[in-house]
């Protein structure tokens, strides 16, 4: 029990850090780096209680990140997951 309770605090911190990590890198407009980031923070929220609304907005910056970077298919697929 200890070890999935540790788990979860490691994924949420995981996807804390990477929600607000990409968002400051496609600030910088290094879209890549930012889609990089997003993707991570889609993993560690898996690992946690479903939130539909926190994944679709993840799913919708990335979404946004990988158009940005020019990997339109890759975006509209994000988009499409995220429900937009």
């Amino acid at each position: 029990a200890a070890y999935t309770a540790s788990a979860r605090g490691t994924a949420a911190a995981v996807a804390r850090l990477c929600r607000s990590a990409g968002p400051e890198a496609a600030a910088r407009r290094a879209d890549e780096e930012a889609a990089s980031h997003l993707e991570r923070a889609l993993a560690a929220l898996d690992r946690l209680a479903p939130d539909p609304a926190l994944r679709a907005g993840v799913l919708a910056k990335l979404g946004e990140a990988r158009m940005r970077a020019g990997e339109v298919a890759g975006g509209r697929a994000a988009l499409a997951a995220g429900g937009r």
